[in-house]
């Protein structure tokens, strides 16, 4: 039976003595296949997954630990606000989600995205009770995956532990999660866009590793209110837009919306170089860019060779600074071409410092 099993395709042949390894197709290619029920990959499972997967319906999709998950061109795994995930990777057992080629590219995969019920400051007054309990009335916004955002800071999207997401077009996005969600010993590698993405929620971070993504390791905007610890950013020297951006609201018309993104990061080491022929060597990349109004605590900070160590823009980001509602403490920039971004300061940042010379100003206290 076991001989004609592998002969099925049901199992790859293992090694004396080893568990058979299972293998799993999953949806369906240039379609969206929606799982509306629980769906468990059992530990060291080979998975191949062909167009985008939304969990929907108050069903989890579960992946067990030294799973690998290849992912073809444009496929993708979607976990709506009414749904859940349970990544639960070990140390010597990660999760690995990749690409199917056999010699992967940035982008060849959409990557994941996590919406949940937690707060955000876009979007209309329209959220029902989050998992049918609650309150309703607060802000939910649309994106590809469906709706997003709600009353609940305590809501659980799930669990992402020992996981490393690779070659995607956006590494790991969370529209929404709550802090009950646990995302911690994840690392995000060579995604065409942004490493972790959040928009709005309360999740917290904790030991991420984002490694050579095209535009920023870490970016947040919408009212992201969590936390953040024991963070570290290597860019690609060759393709990278920034190593950190934080950001309040989308345009500046929503710079001051509540609840103001205001996340507390620590121990924070970013490592971003630019050679020459990164096509963004003109912005030019920054270590760490504020702006959009952003508050925030950002404490233990190291920012390394990069062309710039750190950016503060638009009056809305100034008045934080200025009213305490942003603060910077043992930040440090070394080795780079410009501590400081060069560039014209906003009016209000002038109790901080005379302009161009804010940032300096900010890291000569805060060093």
């Amino acid at each position: 039976m076991r001989l004609l099993a592998v002969l099925l395709g049901v199992f790859a042949l293992p090694a004396w003595g080893d568990e058979p390894v299972a293998r799993i197709a999953a949806g369906t290619a240039g379609r969206v296949t929606m799982i509306t029920n629980d769906v468990a990959w059992p530990a060291g499972a080979h998975v191949v997954v062909e167009g985008a997967l939304t969990v929907t319906g108050g069903s989890t999709l579960t992946i067990g630990r030294g799973a690998r998950v290849e992912f073809a061109h444009g496929a993708g795994i979607r976990i709506d606000r009414n749904a859940r995930v349970s990544m639960a990777g070990t140390p010597l057992e990660p999760i690995v989600l990749t690409c199917r080629d056999a010699a992967p590219v940035a982008g060849c995969w959409e990557g994941v995205t996590i919406a949940g019920w937690a707060p955000i400051n876009h979007g209309s007054e329209t959220s029902p009770a989050a998992r049918g309990v609650g309150a309703a009335g607060c802000r939910e916004a649309t994106d590809v995956i469906g709706l997003y955002g709600g009353c609940d800071a305590a809501d659980s999207s799930g669990v992402l532990r020992f996981v490393r997401i690779e070659h995607a077009f956006s590494g790991l996005r969370m529209l929404g999660v709550g802090r009950a969600s646990v995302v911690e010993q994840v690392q995000v590698h060579a995604a065409l866009g942004n490493g972790i993405e959040v928009t709005g929620g309360t999740v917290d971070l904790r030991q991420v590793v984002l490694t050579s993504n095209g535009q920023f390791g870490l970016s947040w905007r919408g009212g992201w209110i969590g936390r953040g610890q024991f963070i570290a950013i290597h860019a690609d020297p060759r393709r990278f837009s920034g190593g950190m951006q934080g950001a309040n609201g989308f345009d500046a018309v929503a710079d001051d919306a509540l609840p103001r993104s205001a996340p507390n990061l620590s121990h924070v080491t970013i490592l971003a170089e630019s050679f020459a022929s990164n096509p963004f060597v003109a912005l030019p990349p920054k270590g760490v860019a504020l702006v959009r109004g952003t508050g925030g605590v950002l404490r233990n900070v190291v920012v390394t060779r990069a062309p710039v160590g750190l950016d503060l823009d638009d009056d809305a980001t100034c008045g934080q600074l200025v009213g305490g509602g942003l603060s910077l403490a043992g930040f440090v920039v070394a080795g780079a071409l410009s501590a400081g971004d060069p560039d014209v300061d906003a009016v209000s940042c002038a109790p901080v410092g005379g302009s161009p010379g804010v940032e300096a100003a900010v890291l000569a206290s805060s060093g």
